[in-house]
């Protein structure tokens, strides 16, 4: 067996290195299947498989609160953690952590780096011990503001410290605070989610350096804001586990009724990404696989016409050994052998294209994510089954058809180098129009979805967002980090206004909660008032806090009213600035100007003084939202943006802004410093990327079906040769066999095509909502991705087509 099977080996490499181009095709259009699904499995092979570096990972569980009525999301309230902590016996315990942002003060200058608060017991239970120095451990104060210090990563000692061992113990400052130094983790522990990390890590007792309304959040039963992860005990299991949890939930559901009825908490299977909802995920994966195991059915449906082809050539061969007395079985497995060959070829070459594209990935990701991105594109234990199981199963998706088609033939016909006759001949047949109208039907599927993606690109890209976006800068501070009151950060905004102004080149400066493009959105719910100023029913509407001048700065239009003054920041008379979308939402019919609204958070009316036009204030998909601007001094925030209008590039004045903020405090870190247009960019990325890469899988479709094409004709016209000559022979002209071949090519192209746009048109609804002036069945897009599949087509069908019209009739009859 094992003889024989070498033997196989041994020839298949023969065949390969004989027919070195068809083999190169071969390998080319399988890695270009592979390839792309390799990457994806890589990307979430690290986010989902991958098990954290820590003690007994699958030990670990994750913890979900479900409220009435929706999905379970991993988050805990500070107190509730506590209480579980203090109750729950079927688990050591269980961790909490939460990303966070600081200002790290560095000797080039403060800057914002992503770090993790964790409770005191986070190391403990993950089983973790430091490279140097130590960790904090449960058995440590939980006063809060009790424990200063820090713990880095490996990387950031790595990179800030030039690993420099004597660390430990030196100060560094946060926020302006001194915090202590006092472990180094190894270089594979990333944090207890497997590929999410952080620079560095803080006690949660720390938070108050970090945020602060930390002392109502580690009070407040309302604050999902910590993630937990536990670890079981000792012959635990999860449904122990959620028993004992159900009764310690009872129970503070009698104690807490006011924040705690209705909210349940289970243990579930540990996730390295368990903020994501499970159905999401699941919706996330499933898309993503679809498209790129489309990828891989074009690929082998290309390759199996190309092996079609090549059956053609090897017919009398294949024929001389089953006459010979040759198993067919035996014949079978070598041809399979073969395909097994050039797909793990392809697959080595499929997982060098991974490696590249997820490295490229990750240099695309935005600067802005409050976390560190571990991902690992190595080949592990996971990576290595599934590259061979790609293999394996793109050998049999396109190799075991055309293996048993060529070993069921016509001996005598084959032997006599004549075309396959009878029954054989049908089914041949109807194999390679199943093979074509596959091809196209996928391919004119998946280009009219990057089509789509595309136009709504175009259209994102080039709709007015209500805003003059060039000459513009932008950055944030946070003052209340570094124990800033109320009437200190006025004094701080107003000094650094006046300096900023002072600058060359600069026009004016603003302040703002939300600018422009910057994906944030706050939410409040308002009521308008009648004459007898009676609120009426309330609305759900978005808002920000700006300055006066804030439209002039961002180059915005009000079409009634006027912009906030000085006079306006005042308590005693709130005036308040409302788009078109809320005028037309509460004011039906009416005038909106001089009237009054009513906000929860205030008991005072505010007047409405302007209405200013629609303003992509999010996102360009949030500019027929409700939205209304509060003057500054009516509502302080802690995060507030600068807004700074230039007369020239604005990037080039960013170290003069920096040289200012230092000069007023060195310590303070500008977060997200940027041009507009840099934030605009930034807005599109998701959007990018899917055009992007469905745009790319697209033509990878379409480069696979061109080639399959060619490949399925050639396999044609050489069955149809004798046919050819007899025609040409009593007087055909090359031109109308030309015509007659391309004709009969072009139908089944056709169904392809006709059969793509049905699936087209239920993928575009799905994509829709997520693309801006652009309908599900977009007429342009799905008349141009035929025409251009049509058009390719024809071409690859015409240069074999006018090949063979062109073939001598006595070369073709001299058998008969």
């Amino acid at each position: 067996m094992i003889d024989s099977l070498w033997q196989d080996i041994q020839y298949g490499f023969v065949q390969i290195t004989r027919r070195f181009k068809l083999s190169l095709a071969i390998i080319f259009c399988i890695a270009l299947g592979i390839g792309p699904n390799t990457t994806l499995f890589s990307m979430f092979n690290s986010l989902l498989l991958n098990e954290p570096a820590v003690m007994a990972p699958e030990q670990l569980v994750s913890i979900h609160k479900y409220r009435p009525g929706k999905e379970g999301l991993p988050t805990f309230t500070y107190p509730d953690l506590v209480d579980f902590n203090d109750q729950v016996s079927q688990l050591e315990g269980i961790l909490g952590f939460s990303y966070q942002s600081a200002s790290v003060s560095m000797p080039e200058g403060p800057e914002m780096l992503p770090v993790e608060m964790a409770t005191s017991n986070f190391f403990d239970l993950l089983g973790v011990q430091p490279l140097y120095g130590e960790t904090f451990h449960r058995q440590t104060s939980q006063a809060p503001g009790s424990m200063p210090v820090v713990v880095l990563s490996y990387s950031f000692w790595q990179q800030r410290f030039a690993e420099d061992k004597s660390v430990v113990g030196r100060k560094i400052k946060l926020n302006g605070s001194d915090m202590t130094i006092i472990g180094v983790m190894p270089a594979d522990f990333t944090g207890a989610l497997g590929a999410f990390g952080s620079k560095m890590w803080l006690p949660m007792v720390m938070m108050n350096i970090i945020d602060p309304d930390s002392p109502a959040r580690l009070i407040s039963r309302n604050d999902n804001w910590i993630i937990p992860v536990a670890r079981l005990a000792k012959n635990a299991t999860l449904e122990s586990v959620n028993q004992e949890m159900a009764t310690i939930d009872s129970k503070l559901q009698a104690q807490y009724p006011e924040t705690n009825e209705g909210n349940t908490h289970r243990a579930v299977p540990y996730s390295n990404i368990p903020f994501i909802p499970e159905t999401a995920r699941s919706m996330v994966v499933f898309g993503a696989s679809l498209v790129v195991g489309l990828i891989l059915l074009v690929a082998c449906s290309s390759v199996a016409a190309l092996l079609l082809s090549r059956a053609t050539e090897r017919r009398q061969e294949i024929s001389v050994r089953l006459a010979l007395g040759a198993p067919r079985y035996r014949v079978v497995r070598q041809l399979m052998i073969e395909n097994l060959m050039l797909a793990l070829v392809a697959s080595v070459v499929g997982f060098i294209f991974s490696l590249w594209a997820v490295v490229v990935f990750k240099q695309s990701l935005p600067a802005e994510i409050p976390f560190q991105l571990s991902l690992d594109p190595s080949l592990d234990a996971n990576m290595l089954l599934y590259t061979l199981g790609a293999a394996f199963l793109s050998s049999l998706l396109f190799g075991l058809v055309p293996a048993l088609q060529a070993t069921k033939t016509d001996l005598f016909s084959a032997l006599k180098e004549q075309p396959q006759a009878g029954g054989t001949q049908v089914q041949s047949s109807k194999l390679r129009s199943f093979f074509l109208i596959t091809q196209f039907s996928l391919s004119v599927f998946l280009l009219v979805i990057a089509g789509l993606t595309i136009k709504g690109l175009h259209n994102s890209v080039n709709i007015n967002p209500g805003f003059d976006a060039t000459n513009l800068l932008t950055f944030k501070t946070d003052l209340s980090l570094y124990g800033y009151l109320d009437d200190e950060k006025t004094a701080y905004s107003q000094r650094l206004n006046h300096e900023l102004a002072s600058l060359a080149g600069v026009e004016s400066v603003v302040i703002s909660r939300t600018p422009p493009m910057s994906g944030d959105k706050t939410a409040t719910l308002v009521s308008s008032f009648n004459e007898a100023m009676e609120a009426g029913e309330e609305t759900r509407t978005f808002y920000s806090i700006i300055t006066p001048g804030y439209f002039a700065t961002i180059g915005a239009k009000l079409l009634r009213g006027r912009e906030f003054t000085l006079d306006d920041q005042s308590y005693l008379s709130p005036k308040v600035i409302i788009n078109q979308a809320m005028a037309k939402t509460l004011f039906v019919g009416t005038d909106a100007m001089g009237k009054y609204l009513s906000v929860p958070s205030s008991d005072d009316a505010f007047e409405i003084i302007a209405i200013a036009e629609n303003i992509a204030n999010s996102s360009i998909g949030s500019m027929d939202e409700p939205y209304m601007y509060i003057p500054l001094g009516q509502r302080f925030d802690h995060g507030l943006v600068y807004v700074v209008r230039t007369e020239q590039d604005p990037a080039l004045l960013i170290d003069n802004v920096k040289a200012k903020i230092a000069e007023l405090n060195p310590d303070i870190a500008l977060n997200m410093i940027e041009t507009m247009t840099d934030t605009v960019s930034r807005s599109l990325f998701s959007l990018r990327a899917l055009a992007i890469a469905t745009s790319g899988l697209g033509l990878l479709a379409l480069l696979l079906a061109t080639i399959g094409t060619y490949g399925v004709v050639s396999y044609s016209v050489k069955l149809r040769q004798h046919e050819i000559g007899v025609r040409l022979s009593l007087g055909a002209q090359p031109r109308a066999l030309v015509f007659m071949l391309m004709s009969s090519g072009l139908k089944l192209i056709i169904i392809g095509c006709v059969l793509g746009l049905g699936l087209s048109f239920v993928a575009g609804e799905l994509l829709s909502p997520m693309l801006s002036g652009v309908g599900p069945r977009d007429p342009l897009v799905f008349i141009l991705v035929p025409l251009f599949m049509l058009s390719l087509s024809c071409l690859a069908i015409y240069f074999p087509a006018r090949k063979t019209s062109r073939v001598d009739p006595m070369l073709a009859l001299r058998y008969e």
